[in-house]
């Protein structure tokens, strides 16, 4: 996911309803599990 590009992931969850804000959390959240967590989401996430 954190390879993608924000309008891609926006348009992945825009059927969702959840928008641009969810999309750019999305993205961010992403890149901080691959940046500080090695891409692997830890236990207590």
């Amino acid at each position: 996911m954190s390879q993608l590009d924000y309008e891609t992931i926006y348009n992945i969850i825009k059927p969702c309803g959840l928008g641009p804000a969810k999309a750019k959390a999305i993205l961010e959240l992403s890149k901080i599990l691959v940046k500080k967590y090695n891409s692997k989401i830890p236990a207590s996430f």
